[in-house]
């Protein structure tokens, strides 16, 4: 059995290394990534093509699908986002895309928000969930002095809505003594830059080259990950990735209070719910304090009130907690008549072995 994977690009910092190509190297069957649509034709039965995306160049692939398909090849495809509705898409490509996604066998997606919006759009496929992950990384090591450093990674000219949110903390910013330092990841020389969409100095910014998906991870560093995710039906089938990345990393994160995350601390507040003693289960509600299996205590949010404290900040980035709360609920103030209204989510992560140790969440808002 031969495999190809079709991709509408092959550059490395390309999602598909993420839905599909970092897991490559453990498959034990011969795959061949293309993005030359060509390489359909040489399919024959028992095969499978994996379509990612779709690229305008190839045309309308439907009687190549087709054909393939009478001839016992396998047809897969990968939808990682709510592409009828991102940038950057022509009508033209989003028909020929939905058409060769009316052929597959199977698709599978990041999110249930895709996977039941999928299932009802292809009704002759078979839609899957697969979620995102990351690799195991090592834990950064907490600083206890110098100026903060907030990391965000992506490409600022795509995400002007989701920056948008940040402009009230850059506001902040600005009148503090020490000034914050920000790190980004997907810089491109040519584009707007992060420091360009948010009116900061560039000095103030340490910036990152779009990078290969290994060197991207490597590359994430700071005291306290940004993840702002505006309100809109592009964003609501987007997957909690990037908290991944950082809480991988056991670095703390500042987030929109946005579906996917808002589910994946959820989750992971039932997951430590379930792992602790039974003498420690409330009877109803939501845990104030338990201890998960290592012993060591976690604090839950039980009330919008914004915590004074939490027990798995440590270093520069815990003593700094409690000021971003602050700055965190002076958003709709700060940002003057007309500024997006937003509710944040702080959440320390800290991870071990691919389980959660310690947990603290809080939910902010108006």
């Amino acid at each position: 059995m031969r495999i190809l994977a079709l991709s509408d690009a092959a550059s490395p910092w390309h999602s598909f290394w993420i839905r599909f190509g970092q897991y490559v190297p453990e498959l034990k069957l011969p795959v061949t990534i293309s993005t030359d649509a060509q390489g359909i034709h040489t399919l024959g039965k028992g095969d499978q093509l994996l379509l990612y995306r779709y690229n305008a160049g190839w045309g309308d692939l439907q009687g190549s699908l087709a054909s393939a398909r009478g001839r016992g090849v396998e047809l897969l495809a990968d939808v990682d986002d709510y592409l009828w509705q991102a940038q950057g898409w022509s009508r033209s490509r989003l028909r020929a895309f939905s058409r060769a996604l009316h052929l597959c066998h199977r698709i599978s997606c990041s999110t249930v928000p895709l996977e039941e919006v999928l299932g009802a759009m292809f009704r002759r496929a078979r839609v899957k969930v697969l979620a995102n992950s990351t690799p195991p990384r090592r834990p950064v090591t907490p600083r206890a002095a110098g100026p903060l450093r907030l990391c965000w990674t992506g490409a600022p000219w795509t995400r002007p809505q989701d920056l948008e949110l940040l402009k009230p903390l850059v506001h902040w910013a600005k009148s503090q003594q020490e000034p914050l330092r920000w790190r980004h990841l997907g810089h491109a020389n040519g584009r707007l830059s992060f420091a360009g969409a948010l009116g900061l100095d560039p000095i103030l910014v340490e910036q990152q080259p779009l990078l290969p998906h290994q060197q991207y991870l490597a590359a994430i560093e700071g005291d306290i990950g940004l993840a702002p995710l505006a309100a809109g039906t592009f964003n609501s089938f987007k997957s909690e990735l990037k908290l991944l990345e950082y809480s991988g990393l056991a670095m703390p994160w500042i987030a929109s209070a946005a579906p996917p995350y808002k589910d994946l601390c959820e989750r992971w507040e039932r997951a430590a719910l379930l792992a602790s003693p039974p003498l420690d289960r409330p009877s109803g509600g939501t845990a104030r304090s338990r201890h998960p299996p290592t012993g060591r205590r976690t604090a839950a949010a039980a009330s919008p009130r914004p915590a004074r404290s939490c027990s798995s900040g440590e270093g520069l980035a815990g003593v700094a907690v409690g000021a971003l709360i602050q700055v965190m609920q002076q958003f709709p103030r700060i940002g003057g008549p007309g500024a997006l209204r937003t509710e944040l989510q702080l959440s320390l992560q800290v991870l071990a072995e691919g389980r959660l140790v310690e947990q603290a969440v809080q939910t902010l808002g108006q």
